[in-house]
């Protein structure tokens, strides 16, 4: 079992914490962020002078309603982040390319003069045999991508990205579950057998709603 681990003796203190509403990131993926807003901005640009290493986490409930100048809280399980690529625009704006290093509990939290997190690393742990657990979800990936045709072609790519299975559970997670409760679980199930088999139950589901659409259309 190889998921992705960096070194992580310096990268566990005073790292910047970008929270977003309903998002999560996932260990072994690379995705696009567009910032704009200047607090963040301003963060940022101190990151990427630094060690490019920041910390998603997704707010808690009820963020809405908290006040303006008031720091929303976060959930405590998140997504340390190395920034690949960045590009900035002349009113500040950035475009950025985050890689997915590791999944983290935030541990302790301070405002020096943005939130800055001191964080717990939360590696994969095998609670149950992996065998069966790669072909159980590539066959379920493969009849999801089967079923959406030429729009499966990113499932697809994935399956062929890596034989790990913690690793394609990742990916796939991040590309195919929208509903962002169980996002939420499934960077929190650290047993990649058990993020497996949820991700089969889940993807599951796909492949039935898709396979009804499919007839219906042709009615």
């Amino acid at each position: 079992m190889n998921e992705e681990q960096p070194q992580l003796s310096d990268m566990t203190h005073g790292l910047p914490l970008f929270p977003l509403p309903r998002y999560t990131l996932f260990p072994n993926t690379l995705v696009p962020f567009h910032v704009y807003e200047p607090r963040y901005r301003r963060m940022l640009g101190d990151c990427l002078s630094g060690r490019r290493l920041l910390v998603v986490a997704a707010l808690a409930p009820g963020w809405e309603h908290v006040p303006d100048g008031v720091a929303p809280e976060t959930l405590p399980v998140a997504g340390l982040g190395r920034v690949l690529s960045d590009r900035r625009y002349p009113d500040g704006r950035l475009d950025l390319f985050v890689h997915g290093i590791a999944r983290v509990r935030l541990v302790e939290a301070r405002h020096d003069p943005w939130t800055v997190v001191d964080i717990e690393p939360l590696a994969d742990r095998l609670e149950a045999s992996l065998d069966g657990a790669l072909p159980r979800l590539a066959t379920v990936a493969s009849r999801l991508a089967a079923a959406l045709g030429d729009e499966g072609d990113g499932v697809r790519e994935l399956l062929s990205s890596s034989s790990d299975p913690g690793v394609l559970s990742n990916r796939l997670a991040a590309l195919l579950v929208d509903d962002f409760a169980e996002r939420q679980r499934l960077l929190e199930t650290r047993c990649p057998v058990a993020r497996c088999d949820r991700l089969v139950s889940w993807l599951g589901e796909m492949v039935l709603r898709t396979d009804d659409f499919g007839a219906e259309a042709a009615h």
